[in-house]
């Protein structure tokens, strides 16, 4: 283990030392037991940043890990402990079940040193601003892209021109780009932006993109709707049509013309306090024709990811599973 790694074991079993259990060292690991329980091994999952509901919702863990963090907010101690996956962090908020024992503790707050940290070898890009993200998106969806000319890259982002170069270099200096001119641009470790991608779209890009809300005629409105109308859906819909596995109980598109004019056009009320259908204007411009009316599954599974809700994180996780595109980019 790394300095960091002792670090952040120590400070665990300190904090589970507090929540009343017998903690020692095994294996490169630690020990728990409580008094009239058997004793449990397991080595902790170590994160060296804070935990966001988009990381616990896209989150590979085996059972039995427990994830540690420098903090998890209350969000996503939500997301994990929906998903059945324990947790400890510094700050001793705590969720660590095992037979005959549940320890469960809410509430405590970020210490100062537990702000969010990025390592040295962290993409840039989770500082970048909003237009380096549809350029990462852009990218991650048509990789070609990545030798084209930047009025090109531009024009499929739906970015000014000007901000592309400052996108080109955060995915170089994040090891996502290969360039030693413009034609000879490449990019690389694909499914690592793609997972970067999607956390930080809900922090960074979600916020910049919402809609307007409206409330429909009938709940199956979208049902007739056909690629060339312009609408591309997203969210619970978009997994919807595309794996039919958790039927929709709302709705997200993005939109091509006025949100206002296709809303009419398919009797959507505006209702900005209730509305269970969101309409978004469509922030790429790269060709999609998947044959039916659906966003990339890149952003329907992002936009799932990013409510942080157990019933649509489930929806991500089975599009992921059953996606060629999402298991080519997601899946080890």
């Amino acid at each position: 283990m790394n300095d960091w790694q002792d670090t952040a074991r120590a400070d665990v079993a300190e904090v589970l030392r507090r929540a009343g259990l017998q903690v020692q060292a095994s294996d490169g690991g630690l020990e728990v037991a409580l008094d009239g329980c058997l004793p449990h091994a397991f080595h902790p999952v170590v994160l060296n940043r804070e935990m966001t509901a988009p990381m616990a919702a896209q989150l590979e863990a085996s059972q039995g890990d427990v994830v540690v963090a420098r903090f998890v907010n209350d969000l996503a101690a939500d997301v994990l402990r929906a998903r059945g996956i324990d947790f400890v962090d510094r700050a001793g908020n705590v969720h660590f079940r095992r037979p005959g024992f549940l320890i469960d503790i809410r509430g405590r707050r970020r210490p100062e040193r537990a702000v969010p940290v990025h390592t040295r070898d962290e993409p840039p890009l989770v500082e970048a601003p909003a237009s380096s993200l549809k350029v990462a998106f852009a990218l991650v969806c048509r990789p070609e892209l990545a030798a084209a000319p930047m009025r090109k890259i531009a024009t499929a982002a739906g970015t000014s021109l000007g901000s592309v170069p400052r996108a080109i270099e955060a995915l170089e200096s994040g090891g996502f780009l290969l360039s030693r001119d413009r034609s000879e641009r490449k990019l690389i470790r694909r499914g690592e932006l793609a997972a970067l991608w999607v956390e930080v779209f809900a922090t960074k890009l979600r916020p910049r993109v919402r809609g307007s809300y409206f409330s429909p005629a009938t709940s199956g409105w979208w049902e007739g709707v056909t690629a060339e109308e312009g609408l591309a859906f997203s969210g619970e819909v978009g997994a919807w049509l595309l794996d039919g596995y958790l039927r929709p109980s709302g709705a997200l598109a993005y939109v091509t013309g006025d949100p206002l004019l296709v809303a009419a056009r398919h009797r959507l009320r505006p209702d900005p306090a209730a509305g269970t259908v969101e309409i978004r204007e469509q922030f790429w411009h790269f060709e999609w024709v998947p044959g039916r009316p659906t966003a990339p599954p890149l952003l329907v599974y992002a936009d799932l990811i990013a409510t942080a809700e157990p019933r649509l994180v489930e929806a991500a996780h089975h599009l992921r599973e059953e996606s060629d595109e999402l298991r080519r980019l997601l899946l080890p």
